[in-house]
């Protein structure tokens, strides 16, 4: 409360992609075509939103400056309501992008509402996932759809149809982890639909990481840069299999495989060299904690 006065006034609002917004702005009118004009760009729980995230960070690497930061809070797929959704891949980036999709699809919007989880307790899922026994979709508590007992589920399709059609629903469209992200901007880059855009810094975050993607050329090493294709593929899996490994005798087998492969990947030279960049990071979090700008969880 002491701080509402340092808040700043809001210049644009607009439901218009990010380039479009800024150039059709009051603030940038004046400029025929307005580039490298942000220090930063900072988005929190935003970026799982967007159906067509390439032209965001297409958007990001043109209105950036040299050494400018785009930084990103974005939840964990296994700590979250996403929980049993499917991670997302490289290639429904690239679909949306060529098919210039700009809003969420109705088959995107149906798998939000039906497909999200919570605890039995109704409270958030929050941080790793280690067994079912605790968890349950939230769908079940529409189920008999009780407040309107005359609304079939045909109908009620129907109508998510309709609704759809007549304007935006709002949907988480993409499902992350730390190593998925950086597989997936890795292959962006790979095949040339992000140029100057690389991962400067990622780490985790209660139920969500936060990623620094730097503009520059690739001269210096990053996290996830030395790592093969491979072993981020296999990093992206191994996260999401320890995270959410049903905490019974049954599951001792994929446990023990799990921990093998985050094993190898810890003794990989690849997270040796990144090792400075963590330490940094972790130091950083110890001295927020110290001046009182974060909580110690």
């Amino acid at each position: 409360y002491p701080h509402f006065d340092c808040i700043e006034e809001v210049d644009i609002v607009s439901s218009e992609p990010l380039l479009e917004a800024i150039r059709n702005s009051d603030i940038y009118k004046h400029e025929l075509n307005p580039e490298m004009i942000f220090d930063y760009i900072i988005t929190s729980h935003h970026f799982e939103h967007l159906a067509n995230p390439i032209q965001f960070l297409q958007a990001a690497e043109i209105l950036l400056k040299p050494d400018g930061f785009l930084s990103m809070a974005i939840p964990i797929h296994t700590r979250c309501f996403d929980l049993y959704k499917p991670l997302t891949i490289t290639g429904k980036f690239i679909d949306a992008y060529v098919n210039n999709i700009n809003a969420p699809s109705l088959g995107t919007v149906y798998d939000h509402l039906t497909f999200g989880a919570h605890k039995k307790d109704g409270t958030p899922i929050g941080g790793p996932h280690k067994s079912n026994d605790n968890i349950k979709l939230i769908w079940d508590e529409l189920e008999n759809f009780q407040i309107n007992p005359q609304l079939n589920k045909i109908a009620w399709f129907k109508e998510l149809q309709t609704n759809l059609n007549n304007g935006y629903i709002d949907a988480h469209c993409n499902f992350f982890n730390p190593y998925s992200f950086c597989l997936i901007i890795a292959d962006l880059k790979m095949i040339g639909l992000l140029t100057k855009l690389q991962v400067h810094d990622i780490c985790e975050h209660g139920l969500e990481f936060i990623v620094h993607l730097r503009k520059s050329d690739p001269v210096e090493l990053y996290p996830c840069s030395r790592m093969t294709r491979t072993e981020l593929v296999q990093a992206t899996s191994a996260y999401s299999a320890y995270e959410t490994y049903r905490a019974d005798s049954s599951s001792a087998e994929i446990e023990n495989e799990t921990i093998k492969q985050l094993n190898a990947i810890l003794e990989s030279r690849s997270w040796k060299l990144t090792r400075p960049y963590r330490a940094a990071g972790e130091l950083l979090s110890k001295l927020l904690v110290a001046m009182g700008r974060k909580k110690n969880n």
